[in-house]
């Protein structure tokens, strides 16, 4: 099956399910300029992130973390939502998508118009102070960063603020994973944008779907494990596919 016949097959099953549970990963960001994670030229090439960015490292020396993580706080904060993610909170919009599950970090989603986006990962948006609780946005956090005489962090009360994404070792928002997990237990179709579904629990959202008994497709760059479950896989540039999909779904003037 060529591409336009595996599109085209795509959009079939879209229009009979809709509206379907999207669910992105790294893939999705990569044409806002954020590098894959685990690309050849991905965040973590050379390096072990567990040995970096774990609640581990964070709690027991903050100044290591945020020297690590400071740049790639403030990279992932200046990028823009892509074309694939105004497409995406676009069908959203019109009725052809039910949420979006997304294990980035990096807000592009509701950037973009999203509404119903559930963060697995957590995001760069907030963070929270470790003692207190108190929260504060993305901006405010590198400005703490920047000002603080150590590069970390601090709260009026002492407390070390903690950006609110999911780092190695610890557990994903309860809050958040339950939703993700109803949205995929009443969905009739999964679409897969952009991940390379290694990373676990996340990646048992697409196969709740498939194992219940509903549709799966999958577009991303590269394999993924779940190709063989797959009733659609396309492997092409993820942003030239959405464009193909919102003209067949929507028209050419939408």
């Amino acid at each position: 099956m060529d591409r336009s016949d595996e599109v085209a097959r795509l959009v079939e099953l879209w229009e009979a399910h809709r509206p379907v549970l999207v669910f992105t990963g790294a893939g999705m960001s990569t044409a806002s300029g954020i590098p894959d994670f685990r690309g050849k030229q991905g965040l973590w090439k050379g390096m072990d992130p567990t040995k970096v960015v774990s609640i581990e490292v964070f709690e027991e020396n903050p100044r290591e973390f945020y020297a690590f993580y400071r740049q790639r706080l403030a990279m992932i904060r200046s990028v823009q939502p892509n074309e694939g993610h105004r497409i995406v909170a676009e069908l959203e919009e019109k009725g052809y998508v039910s949420a979006v599950i997304t294990q980035n970090i990096d807000d592009l989603h509701g950037r973009a118009g999203s509404r119903r986006v559930f963060e697995v990962h957590g995001s760069v948006r907030s963070a929270t102070c470790r003692r207190c609780g108190r929260r504060i946005t993305g901006d405010e956090l590198v400005e703490g960063i920047d000002s603080s005489p150590d590069g970390v962090p601090r709260c009026p009360c002492g407390g070390v603020f903690k950006v609110d994404v999911v780092l190695f070792g610890e557990p994903l928002p309860q809050d958040v994973w339950e939703g993700a997990l109803a949205e995929a237990e009443r969905a009739s179709m999964a679409v897969v944008l952009g991940s390379s579904l290694v990373v676990y629990p996340a990646a048992y959202i697409p196969r709740i779907v498939k194992n219940r008994g509903g549709k799966l497709a999958i577009v991303n760059a590269d394999p993924t494990p779940l190709d063989s479950m797959a009733d659609v896989t396309i492997r092409a540039d993820l942003v030239e596919v959405l464009r193909e999909v919102r003209k067949g779904l929507l028209g050419a003037d939408g």
